[in-house]
């Protein structure tokens, strides 16, 4: 005779299961021989909104002149994933399809001028292999088996990871990330590119590059949406909110040229939501949006009238908005 309580206990702990199945929660799933194209873009403005200059005690207003900033960004891989170990991608080959920067500065006020600055990337067109070294628990990264500088910043994670919820997490979960955990993830995508313009960057510039993408900082809070059926595919949303900001300056060093100091502050608010495709085991596609203040203060030394010196400080606010896309599906 069947022990009825037995039977109502397995009964309750099967309805459990099949409630909440693990596929209800968004995770990796690495497969061998996948193919995968991505497309990521990103379309920004930067508009003056005020300009001053400061000379000694006196500060000048320049009320007459404007600047505007419009930058792009293209970037398009193709990955082959060669091997898989426990839900990791252990072997991902990635080539460099498209890779394109620009940024197109319009000034406008006692003269005016439009200037284009393309920027290119020595990774177009070249073969990446990521291999992950499980004692070191990192991948290395080689091009036709030899390091190279261009790869050092590389990532092979472009399915954004760092977004992803607690693997028990249900429909309606929410919780917070810092965004420095985050911020290669939706900043550079894959890593640093290095991409560069005609004319090197002056030193000072790059330290101050540096020195902003290392005092990043801020906080995401993500939210888990429900799965859902749509055009065949089983899909999940995790939205995402949140402020990135930062502070950073530098100075002149030895024998360079230019401004004795340069400063750099930056605060924006964040919006968007990552698409993940539930059966592929990665994401679909993603957007977000990011609106804030630049304000950039640029230090010298001016020679007035009567031949003194005295020191000088330009000041420069810009309003900025900037829109991230990426899609991700087979090649």
């Amino acid at each position: 005779m069947l022990n009825t309580p037995l039977v109502v206990r397995v009964c309750a702990l099967l309805t459990l299961v099949v409630a909440k199945p693990v596929s209800d929660v968004p995770h990796f799933v690495c497969k061998d021989g996948d193919t995968i194209r991505r497309t990521l873009e990103m379309k920004g403005t930067r508009e003056l909104t005020h300009l001053s200059t400061q000379i000694g005690e006196e500060t000048k207003d320049a009320e007459d002149f404007h600047i505007s900033i419009d930058m792009s960004q293209k970037l398009v891989v193709d990955d082959e994933v060669k091997d898989c170990a426990a839900d990791r991608a252990t072997k991902i080959e990635r080539t460099y399809v498209t890779l394109e920067k620009s940024r197109t500065e319009t000034r406008s006020g006692p003269s005016d001028s439009k200037t284009e600055h393309p920027e290119t990337s020595d990774l177009q067109d070249k073969k990446v292999l990521f291999a992950w070294n499980a004692e070191k628990k990192a991948y290395s990264r080689t091009i036709d088996g030899e390091k190279s500088d261009l790869t050092e910043n590389l990532e092979a994670d472009m399915d954004y990871l760092p977004l992803l919820p607690a693997k028990d997490a249900d429909a309606g979960a929410k919780w917070d990330v810092d965004f420095a955990d985050v911020k290669t993830a939706l900043l550079r995508p894959g890593g640093d590119i290095q991409f560069h313009g005609k004319t090197e960057v002056q030193p000072m510039d790059k330290r101050l590059r540096d020195g902003a993408w290392d005092a990043l900082k801020g906080k995401l809070s993500l939210e888990l949406g429900s799965p859902r059926d749509e055009d065949g595919k089983k899909l999940v949303t995790i939205s995402f909110k949140g402020d990135m900001s930062y502070d950073a300056g530098v100075e002149r060093e030895g024998e360079e040229k230019g401004p004795t100091k340069l400063h750099a502050e930056d605060a924006q608010k964040i919006e968007g939501k990552l698409e993940w495709d539930m059966q592929a085991g990665r994401a679909q596609s993603i957007e977000w949006t990011a609106k804030g203040q630049m304000k950039i203060a640029v230090s010298g030394a001016a020679k007035m009238p009567d031949g003194s010196n005295a020191d000088f400080v330009q000041m420069m606010t810009f309003d900025e908005e900037y829109t991230y896309t990426g899609t991700f599906g087979p090649k």
